[in-house]
């Protein structure tokens, strides 16, 4: 029983069904929970999936992946509270199954396990799993592309740096430029500080450039006209 508690596998299923579960036992907050979540409604009932929508008029302050997720799971499963805080329980998870894969790859899966138990019981983490907003999604989706750069930085491996560019462009569609901005800001003083400033043109590739813009380029086209 001991070594079952204490295994990985146990660990990234317990951890998300116990975000999941306790997502489901108060009611939306304001002024972001209500705010979001009827965006949210808007954007399933009208099918307008290009302009979110508050009362019927823009509310173009963020981009719109968070409404996308919401809308597609109202599809699914109706329109109840627990699915709209689907998305940040499914967010929490990428960030801690991120993490954990990250960590024991490069260091040990006893670190790992470590790391997803703090990560999943520090408060301000738990908060935002349980709450309706931009900012999980977003915080999720840097992480992911940071590891996966740092991992291509380590490994060479072209597979994980286009998983980083698409991390890159699904935070950008989550709350826009600073999608961008943060993985960089922490990156290049981590290659700077690290003496691996020669590998930074190896992460600028074209093909991963492009993959970005093509994510990130129909929704503004779209828009702006």
């Amino acid at each position: 029983m001991q070594q079952w508690l204490r295994s990985s596998k146990f660990l990234l299923i317990f951890l998300p069904i116990w975000l999941f579960v306790l997502s489901w036992i108060r009611p939306l907050s304001v002024p972001d929970e209500g705010r979001y979540g009827d965006i949210s409604r808007s954007m399933f009932e009208s099918g307008d999936w290009l302009i979110p929508r508050i009362n019927s008029l823009p509310f173009m302050h963020k981009p719109p992946l968070l409404h996308w997720l919401s809308s597609i799971f109202m599809e699914l499963f109706g329109m109840h509270i627990w699915v709209l805080r689907l998305v940040p329980v499914l967010a929490a998870t990428l960030m801690l199954v991120s993490l954990f894969l990250f960590v024991r790859k490069h260091i040990s899966e006893r670190v790992a396990q470590l790391t997803a138990i703090i990560l999943g019981t520090n408060l301000l983490f738990f908060g935002s799993s349980e709450y309706i907003n931009h900012d999980l999604l977003l915080a999720s989706w840097i992480t992911v592309s940071v590891l996966c750069f740092v991992d291509f930085t380590i490994s060479a491996r072209k597979s994980i740096l286009f998983l980083g560019y698409f991390a890159g462009a699904a935070a950008f569609l989550s709350k826009g430029l600073i999608g961008v901005l943060i993985p960089g800001m922490i990156l290049l003083p981590w290659l700077l500080y690290t003496k691996q400033w020669k590998k930074i043109p190896s992460l600028l590739n074209p093909l991963g450039i492009l993959l970005f813009i093509l994510l990130v380029s129909p929704w503004l086209y779209a828009v702006q006209l």
